[in-house]
């Protein structure tokens, strides 16, 4: 099984909770000792003469058969289980007759078993408990055959279906509307019964209805089980730090109750997550203290277990002999508990050490042996693990060429997901069996695999109800979605190609703006929505005095600020699944699909406007120009990595003293050029207005700034912009979704402007004119003059004296139009309460010029600070942009760096531009790096009055604006006049 636990730790509390373990044939209370040399003999008597000199010798000494016996050998004070005393246990309670006692045997060895994961025995005694148990008069049969018969079709995953009756049978018992743990115990199995299938929308509402049930009954094991299992489902999507929050709720529960196995896992899991992260230090630092635990207080299969682990990380770091060591310590204790499924985990490990010491056909040598042993001791179970097996054995075949022998490990492995249902996995394994039969000559067959493994990660794609939980599998299935993509573009199938990345791209985004449409909050509880509102208030105040801190400081107040911020993060995304989940109108919801090219040139392309479409990956990259009447797919002759350095090397120059003025800015400009445009040129002879779509770094990228000649007629260079109007778009169909249903026909112009926030109140309010330089001189000249400079070692924000004259210049445009309406907010009034006030609906146009932060942890705008009477901080992050209702036809972002922010694969640039469109806008201008004040204004004011006063579309306005600047002296240098860009439509 590949999501969520393994069986182990679900079934032990399915036993804990219905009490299987605790159904004894002794009076309750302490075990008795009844015979201390009970112990002794019986090992001396079956170490000597087995099964056979055991029942000779107890048919001579029948006192020694006495019940209590059995229970004491079983479960008295300082009693290690072992298959041994099992055995002689089960020889003693066989010969005693009495059948109470020999059922009470079978369920210790089923669970016994259960704990050393041999499924094949613990099924077999569990199942040969069950009839004694219903013959027994046992008060609490019923329920604890029914638990029993539930945790064996868990274990039995192949038949789900079992699992399922099983499930709803303890929902039908009377006693289910009477007992919350009942309630509860029905709601965890049925979460985990969902979240296999896939259905994680179901899955998050029965684990949520399973945490209340638990929480009036207190189990503080239970609600850690219930934490971690929803923290699994995080994990397995690739939302590290939401799964690394539960994971820490999960810990606080079962420290509680000193549940130390648990515990083990969730550091296991824990370390996993900082692992794929990148940051190793707590990675080692986890495992430490999982082995600490597991040597402590573990048993062999805990120990193992963390070898296990830890061999995998040093695998994965190349650290490969210390990687085996621990491996074959983890092999032995696995070997020798007769563990199978977790040695074969182990074997897949060592198989990558081996491929890369001895070669990829020994490394297939370990792999084939090992399943064939798994099917040869596990032919009914186990599908999860065989089909793993046969995914490594397919890859590693792959890279050897020998495509045939990929595709009959990967047809095998297609019968067993039939089995697992692993629905997240289904569009790889088809992907690679599309690949595997391209390279055997199938392409027909490997076109339709391909074609199935998009339908299958969009049908999982669409359980996911969250869209941090979509954003994760967005990012964990890039490379098939680009791998299908170029493998549709090889063959020439360039439409079903473009469909590819299309569905690849900003697809989190296109259905929050689907989203955005509908009145998603309507019939939810205000109570949860006012709790968001506090929620994102508090979370911005914890973020910024984060922020405030020095980047290097360390201390134990950084720390706890850390641990604040990330349990807030996760209480408001445990909000947003609630509020989610009980919205009416959220099913209702009809989300697009991404646009074909045809639909595309037919209905949403304009004449004489061309979408551009950048696709880079690996050694791959390429353009695709769509116009009416022009489809074409053209090769770029550049890798992502080489185009990576290219865009760094330009933004530096841009930024420097030079402003991209300099020999070196001029040749990084038109070297991209040469690389990125210069090959679409043919396509682009009637355009006039470029539609472009960028790729990973290209986003941050001012495509207008690329110079096409060095030397023109005017004895300046020729940029891009010369020749074009140009904005920018996340994907094709986003693009079809603000055209469809972002048309505002409104004639009013209606305007309001935040500008030149006070930043120190106390000196603003005594009239001692206020501080606007940062302590201390950076000595970089340049950047003393740019916008944005902040101390971050307890600094402050210098004033941005120059916005109050941009807004003010801005306004008075307004006023001057017919129907104008402008409202100024500057200085004390730039707050960030009137922002997120209804109020804002009622604007046309929204101008924030002020200082901003952008950062992957802290993305904010920053607006007057410390202002008495108003209780909010100041700092507008994402999160509560994105919770804003606006109504606008233009956002302008007139603040440092507004249109950076986390670059994700496959949703691009993810941060402040994106806010505002999600809360309300359809277009956005917002710049790419700091831009001097008094430059910021010029553009500004030029950019409305081409738009508002001469009548200029807004992209032709911003254009015009920048063309001005660029035949200035004294702003010609594209660092002044390329920074601003326009986003959507």
């Amino acid at each position: 099984m590949k999501f969520g636990f393994d069986f182990r730790v679900l079934i032990v509390w399915i036993v804990v909770l219905f009490g299987i373990g605790q159904w004894s044939v002794c009076p309750a209370g302490n075990v008795e000792v009844f015979d201390p040399n009970f112990s002794k003999i019986v090992f001396e008597v079956y170490r000597a003469g087995g099964e056979r000199g055991l029942r000779d010798f107890l048919r001579q000494h029948r006192e020694l058969l006495d019940k209590r016996n059995v229970v004491s050998f079983l479960q008295g004070p300082g009693v290690t289980l072992s298959e041994e005393r099992l055995k002689i246990a089960l020889v003693v309670a066989e010969e005693n007759g009495y059948e109470a006692l020999l059922g009470y045997v079978y369920l210790q060895m089923g669970d016994f078993y259960r704990g050393v994961d041999n499924t094949g025995k613990c099924i077999e005694y569990w199942e040969k408990a069950i009839p004694i148990m219903e013959r027994s008069r046992y008060p609490k049969k019923e329920e604890t055959v029914r638990s029993l018969r539930a945790s064996i079709a868990l274990l039995k995953s192949a038949d789900l279906g079992e699992f399922k009756k099983a499930v709803d049978q303890i929902a039908a018992d009377p006693q289910y509307t009477q007992d919350a743990v009942y309630q509860g115990i029905h709601y965890l199995l049925e979460g985990y019964f969902t979240g296999l299938l896939g259905d994680i929308k179901k899955a998050f509402a029965n684990y949520k209805l399973a945490r209340q049930c638990f929480e009036k009954n207190g189990d503080s094991v239970v609600l850690g089980y219930i934490e971690f299992s929803i923290g699994d489902i995080y994990k397995w999507l690739n939302v590290w730090p939401q799964a690394l929050s539960l994971y820490d709720r999960a810990l606080r529960h079962l420290d509680k109750d000193g549940s130390f196995d648990l515990r083990i896992e969730v550091y296991l899991r824990k370390a996993d997550c900082y692992g794929r992260m990148g940051e190793f230090e707590d990675l080692d630092r986890l495992l430490a203290e999982a082995k600490r635990l597991a040597m402590d207080k573990g048993s062999d299969y805990w120990k193992a277990r963390v070898f296990s682990v830890m061999g995998d990380w040093y695998c994965y770091r190349n650290q490969y002999e210390d990687a085996r060591v621990l491996l074959d310590k983890a092999a032995f204790l696995f070997s020798s508990k007769g563990d199978l499924p977790e040695l074969a985990h182990v074997l897949i490990a060592k198989a990558s050490i081996v491929a890369h010491q001895k070669g990829i056909p020994a490394a297939l040598t370990i792999l084939e042996n090992i399943l064939l042993r798994l099917e040869r001791e596990r032919g009914d179970g186990e599908f999860g693990l065989k089909s793993t097996l046969c995914q490594f054995i397919s890859h590693y075949s792959l890279q050897t060429g020998d495509h045939e022998h990929a595709l009959e490990y990967l047809q095998r492995m297609e019968s067993y997901e039939a089995h697992g249902r692993d629905l997240k996995y289904a569009g790889f394994y088809n992907l690679l069996q599309g690949d595997a039969s391209a390279g055997s000559g199938k392409k027909k067959e490997a076109l339709d695999r391909v074609r199935k493994a998009m339908t299958n990660i969009e049908t999982y794609r669409m359980k996911l109800f969250l869209p941090s939980l979509q954003q994760g599998i967005g990012q964990d299935n890039f490379f098939v979605y680009a791998m299908a993509a170029a493998m549709m573009f090889e063959n020439q199938e360039y439409e079903l190609g473009f469909e590819m990345l299309e569905r690849l791209r900003a697809r989190v985004f296109l259905d929050r703006l689907a989203e955005g449409l509908v009145p998603l909050e309507k019939g939810v509880d205000q109570k949860l929505l006012e709790k968001r509102s506090r929620l994102l208030g508090e979370l911005s105040r914890r973020e910024k005095e984060l922020h405030e801190l020095a980047p290097e400081s360390e201390t134990r107040h950084s720390k706890r600020l850390k641990e604040d911020v990330q349990a807030l993060e996760s209480e408001l995304e445990d909000l947003t699944a609630d509020i989610r989940l009980k919205s009416p109108v959220y099913s209702s919801i009809q989300y697009p699909q991404p646009v074909s090219v045809k639909e595309l040139q037919a209905n949403i392309l304009n004449d004489r406007e061309t979408l551009v479409q950048f696709f880079c990956f690996n050694t791959t990259a390429m353009a695709i120009v769509i116009s009416h009447g022009n489809f074409e797919i053209v090769p770029l002759e550049i890798t992502e990595e080489k185009l990576s350095q290219l865009i760094n090397s330009y933004r530096r120059s841009l930024k420097s003293e030079g402003g991209g003025q300099t020999i070196e800015g001029r040749r990084f400009a038109h070297l991209l050029y040469k690389k990125l445009f210069q090959p679409l040129e043919k396509y682009l002879d009637k355009t006039k207005d470029l539609i472009v779509v960028p790729d990973g770094r290209l986003a941050l990228l001012p495509f207008e700034s690329l110079i096409v000649n060095r030397q023109g007629e005017n004895g300046r260079p020729v940029f891009l912009i010369d020749q074009y109007r140009i904005k920018y778009i996340q994907s094709a169909s986003v693009l079809g979704i603000l055209r469809r249903y972002y048309r505002q026909n409104s004639d009013t112009n209606r305007f309001i402007g935040f500008g030149d926030p006070v930043y120190d109140y106390r000196s603003f309010s005594r009239d001692l004119g206020e501080k606007d330089v940062p302590k201390g001189n950076s000595g970089d000249e340049v950047e003393e003059i740019l916008r944005g400079k902040y101390d971050g070692a307890g600094g402050f924000y210098n004033r941005l004296k120059g916005t109050g004259d941009e807004v003010r210049a801005i306004a008075a445009i307004f006023d001057r139009l017919d129907g104008g309406d402008a409202i100024v907010r500057l200085r004390e009034k730039a707050v960030e309460e009137e922002v997120k006030s209804d109020a804002m609906k009622g604007y046309d146009y929204i101008h924030l010029a002020c200082h901003s932060l952008l950062s992957d942890g802290f993305q904010s705008l920053v607006l007057s600070q410390d202002v008495p009477k108003h209780s909010e901080d100041g700092y507008l992050t994402l999160n509560e942009v994105m919770n804003c209702d606006f109504n606008a036809k233009l956002v302008v972002l007139s603040a440092c760096n507004t249109g950076g922010g986390s670059l994700e694969r496959g949703e691009g640039v993810t941060g402040l531009t994106r806010a505002i469109m999600y809360a309300g806008t359809p277009a956005v201008v917002a710049s790419l790096w700091k831009v001097d004040d008094s430059a910021a204004k010029e553009l500004m004011v030029r950019f409305y009055e081409n738009f508002l006063g001469r009548k200029m579309s807004k992209v032709e306005a911003l254009r015009q604006a920048k063309l001005w600047m660029l035949n200035n002296e004294r702003f010609s240098s594209p660092r002044h006049w390329s920074a601003f860009v326009m986003y959507g439509e």
